[in-house]
């Protein structure tokens, strides 16, 4: 027939390890995949300010140059 019942349940011991095992890591690849996405988001916003932030610069700059440019006519 079939396997004894200590070998079944050996093998089931198993699998169920394996499976415990692959839910474990199936748990850990979404909670990574949440951190990325997180992280993510928190990139794109940072960036978002960054970009902002250059424009101002740049806006000062160039009135700074305007300023310049003003003063050496006036001389």
């Amino acid at each position: 027939m079939g396997e004894s019942g200590p070998a079944r349940g050996l093998s089931f011991n198993a699998d169920g390890e394996k499976f415990l095992a692959l839910r474990e890591n199936l748990y850990n690849v979404l909670q990574k995949s949440s951190a990325f996405r997180e992280n993510n988001s928190a990139l794109r916003e940072n960036n978002s300010a960054l970009r902002e932030n250059n424009l101002t610069l740049r806006e000062k700059l160039l009135g700074r140059v305007g300023a310049i440019g003003v003063f050496r006519a006036i001389a």
